[in-house]
């Protein structure tokens, strides 16, 4: 069994606000019955940097696996 300690990583935290550009957005039905691109109002997107100074997580979004049938690729949260 994993404690929090398992998960820490030395550093701090900072939040900042970007914006990526996605190439293949994703598509949905809208409120107009049209197939139009959507996106999560917040999605959150992280990056570890390790006392080496590289990254040893880019861009990462943590995904849910096996909710709402989506198996082990998993759900992106909102």
């Amino acid at each position: 069994m994993h404690s929090l300690k398992d998960f820490l990583v030395d550093g701090k935290v900072t939040e900042t606000r970007s914006y990526l550009r996605w190439e293949n957005p994703a598509l949905a039905q809208n409120g107009e019955g049209r197939i139009s691109p959507v996106i999560p109002g917040c999605q959150v997107i992280l990056t570890v940097i390790g006392k080496d100074g590289k990254a040893k997580l880019q861009n990462h979004i943590f995904k849910i696996p096996n909710a709402e049938g989506r198996g082990k690729e998993g759900l992106t949260p909102s």
